[in-house]
């Protein structure tokens, strides 16, 4: 049997510990012809003594920032010199023979682009992912195997809509299809009363405690996000960040996009009064390009916008009135 270049890449940043544990995995493989890289995004806790000292034999790009997940992604496909590509999580560590496996899979069709493994929560035997599906017509996802312990019901190689953080892809297939358009830095913002997320954030930590939640944006009021961490990532990943406005700026959000035509509820305006508090305190220069996605009406919630703009003129059903403002 041939055994052909795979290059395996990691992103991070300041992990070293995981990324240590993922990087030894790596090492321990069975697999003979195997490429390392790490692509580190600004790490400032060591990640790089780390590397040079612990793993000289890794390849390593260094960001001197966070360029985000999408930007770093990019740059280690294009360093890749395999015929496969695996991307490896830093905080996932492969079993030795999980790279033959998958290159044996790929070398005996050449119509699989790309495949992927098992996953399981931890050193255990309760299964994280056997692959994705996607309910289209409930515009949902559906994680294959998730919590179930691993009894071999997903021993048999299957056709999945999506792969999780072990993507395992044929080099040809980056060629044929290019790279994904890198995803713009991403903010999220949430009301001081409802603010999980921001305050994981501005701690510094990816666990998110729950919250007695309290704020006028009844959309967003919530105690603890169900899916919180991926949207933390989604800010720290693309250099974002995570803001907390209270409900009196939301109020004056509200009567700032109502001066423009934009009638918009609680929870949408939360959006740009953040992107307002972003500007002041320099995340955002005023000239940078900025979508805010505002997509609530404030029909939703009337009574929050009589408390941003006072109450409305009564008009009488009439043309002429209507003519009269």
């Amino acid at each position: 049997m041939t055994h052909p270049l795979v290059t395996a890449f990691v992103i991070t940043c300041n992990r070293k510990e995981s990324l240590a544990r993922a990087l030894r995995s790596l090492l321990a493989s069975d697999y003979p012809e195997l490429e390392l890289l790490v692509v580190d995004n600004g790490s400032t806790d060591g990640t790089v003594e780390t590397l040079a000292n612990d793993f000289p034999q890794v390849r390593v790009i260094r960001n001197d920032t966070n360029l985000g997940t999408c930007v770093a992604h990019n740059q280690g496909v294009k360093a890749a010199q395999g015929t496969y590509v695996i991307r490896v999580d830093d905080d996932v560590a492969l079993a030795p023979d999980c790279l033959s496996t998958l290159v044996n899979v790929m070398e005996q069709d050449e119509t699989i682009g790309l495949s992927g493994p098992k996953l399981y929560l931890g050193p255990s035997n309760t299964l994280w992912c056997a692959g994705g599906a996607i309910d289209w017509r409930n515009l949902d996802t559906v994680t294959l195997g998730e919590g179930e312990a691993d009894r071999a019901q997903y021993d048999t190689m299957r056709e999945v809509d999506y792969i999780g953080c072990c993507m395992f892809v044929r080099r040809s297939v980056y060629d044929a299809i290019g790279l994904i358009d890198e995803v713009p830095r991403i903010f999220g913002i949430q009301s001081t009363g409802s603010a999980a997320i921001a305050n994981a954030y501005a701690a510094g930590t990816e666990e998110i405690t729950a919250v007695e939640a309290d704020t006028l944006a009844d959309s967003i009021s919530v105690n603890l996000p169900s899916d919180g961490l991926r949207a933390l990532r989604a800010a720290t990943q693309t250099d974002g960040a995570y803001i907390a406005v209270p409900d009196e700026t939301i109020l004056d959000a509200i009567a700032a996009l109502g001066s423009v035509g934009i009638f918009s509820e609680p929870a949408a305006a939360t959006a740009y009064a953040g992107l307002v508090r972003a500007v002041e305190d320099g995340l955002i220069e005023p000239d940078d390009p900025v979508v805010v996605l505002n997509t609530g009406s404030g029909l939703k919630d009337v009574k929050a916008a009589k408390q941003a703009g006072g109450e409305a003129p009564v008009i009488a059903p009439t043309l002429e009135a209507v003519k009269a403002l």
